[in-house]
């Protein structure tokens, strides 16, 4: 990715910064500011959306081992799925974060204890078919 589409308004970064996170970029907070003027309600919207999106990740991370979160963004450590896996799971935890932002990758790599973990590429097949093999343990 060449300087000039990193100088874009990223998506996953406004709504990050829209989300009260820290990752976002000047051109990225003033789109925010934009849409929150046209919306008013869109503050209340977001914390309606964080407290939904929260609750989902308890109970899928109760009832399952291995989850895929797709369209996963920018990476958040308020309640992940990996973190609640973690806890609820030990080690039988999988977890797998599909988004097509390079943004949203490098973050990853930036953020998480691992990065060496941490993976992408392009994916000619069904964005499926390479979540599950790639929620596959390693050996």
């Amino acid at each position: 990715m060449d300087r000039e589409e990193w100088a874009l308004t990223n998506a996953a970064r406004t709504f990050d910064y829209l989300d009260y996170g820290k990752d976002s970029w000047s051109q990225d907070r003033h789109v925010a500011v934009r849409m929150a003027e046209a919306s008013p309600g869109l503050a209340g919207q977001m914390l309606l959306h964080r407290k939904a999106r929260e609750g989902v990740v308890d109970a899928v991370c109760h009832s399952f081992p291995q989850v895929v979160d797709l369209g996963c963004g920018l990476p958040t450590m308020r309640r992940a799925p990996h973190e609640r896996g973690r806890v609820l799971w030990g080690s039988r935890a999988r977890t797998v974060y599909v988004d097509h932002d390079l943004a949203a990758l490098a973050a990853a790599r930036a953020w998480w204890e691992h990065p060496a973990r941490v993976r992408g590429g392009n994916c000619t097949c069904s964005i499926w078919t390479c979540a599950i093999r790639r929620a596959s343990p390693q050996r």
